[in-house]
């Protein structure tokens, strides 16, 4: 591995892995894994611009100044839920993405690669917290309702 950028006190932002036969040559790429690995990013980054389009509801709600109620706990829900569905899938599909991007090398050198970072944590607790904040929000407000009806 080499350094190509942005180093301070032995931490690099960018790191480059030197040439050897596990790195992926992307010229000798065949045309299925090169559209498979597309639709593979293009897939995940559908659902994350769904999520911030739910947020972007969200927001449009509360600016009408229509904070509690069912469509707003909704969006808040949704959102929530569509950041942690785009989280596993990544987790998910980072495998398969490395086994389809290194299915030209020889059966011994191909690999797949699979993480589970500190972020993929620091995503995860948020947005189900998100989720659950949405049903809690969903269900004061349905309770709310029913509340108004008796009075």
């Amino acid at each position: 591995m080499h350094n190509i950028g942005l180093e301070s006190g032995g931490y690099s932002f960018f790191i480059a892995h030197s040439a050897d036969s596990s790195d992926i040559d992307p010229t000798k790429l065949s045309i299925w894994q090169a559209v498979l690995v597309t639709l593979i990013d293009t897939i995940i980054i559908a659902i994350l611009v769904y999520a911030f389009f739910q947020l972007r509801l969200l927001f449009l709600s509360y600016s009408k100044s229509d904070y509690f109620s069912v469509s707003s706990a909704n969006y808040c829900y949704k959102f929530g839920t569509t950041l942690v569905i785009w989280e596993v899938i990544q987790l998910i599909t980072e495998p398969l993405s490395s086994l389809i991007l290194s299915f030209n090398n020889d059966l011994s050198e191909r690999y797949i690669s699979l993480s589970f970072t500190s972020e993929d944590l620091m995503l995860l607790f948020p947005s189900i917290s998100i989720m659950i904040v949405g049903q809690i929000l969903k269900k004061a407000c349905q309770i709310a309702e029913e509340n108004k009806q008796f009075i």
